[in-house]
């Protein structure tokens, strides 16, 4: 395993280009309510990223973006087999499925080529799971790299259409942790990584 290098994050080296890379990466948390405004609705959200992802004096096209998101959303919900998602509807009124497509869709429509998607809790079941993998092909264009952050996922996991890589992380000297007893483990894309306990330069 190396013991040294240099990270990159789309193409720009850490710690010299970190402001690139915080404009090339979108993160989202899908999990528990009270970590956004729950009173805010999606279409506020949606409306100022894409305010905020359009160059100065080019923000005309920000209202074709909106109706061009919209119509994404609706293709997710629908391939998920979710409740379509308005955009007055409070982020805190929408069930779990409902809320992770749409904080997805808030976080793509930035147009970074990293997304990482925090699901360590929304999801009531592994059912749920697999319909919001199903809606991500709508939301996220194939040229974007998504990181998905969970504990777990069913053994088939992955972005219909997509490679995946499946990476167990492991901390310095801790115990791997305990496949789930359902859980195949799939050597083509199960990768274990053992991390530092912290980083060094």
């Amino acid at each position: 395993a190396p013991l040294s290098g240099r990270a990159h994050v789309a193409g720009h080296p850490l710690a010299s280009e970190a402001g690139r890379v915080l404009t090339s990466v979108a993160m989202a948390d899908l999990g528990r309510v009270d970590r956004v405004d729950s009173g805010v609705t999606v279409g506020d959200l949606l409306a100022e990223r894409i305010d905020l992802s359009e160059p100065m004096g080019r923000r005309r096209g920000a209202r074709a973006r909106q109706a061009e998101w919209w119509e994404r959303i609706d293709q997710a919900a629908d391939a998920a087999g979710a409740r379509r998602i308005g955009a007055d509807d409070p982020v805190g009124s929408l069930l779990p499925l409902e809320r992770a497509i749409a904080l997805t869709a808030v976080a793509a429509a930035g147009r970074a080529p990293v997304l990482v998607l925090d699901v360590v809790d929304p999801f009531p079941d592994a059912a749920a799971e697999r319909a919001f993998l199903a809606a991500l092909p709508a939301l996220v264009h194939e040229s974007t790299t998504v990181l998905l952050g969970a504990p777990w996922f069913p053994d088939e996991h992955g972005i219909p259409g997509r490679p995946t890589v499946r990476l167990r992380l492991v901390a310095g000297d801790a115990p791997a942790p305990a496949l789930d007893a359902d859980a195949d483990e799939r050597p083509d894309i199960d990768q274990p990584v053992t991390t530092g306990k912290e980083t060094r330069r």
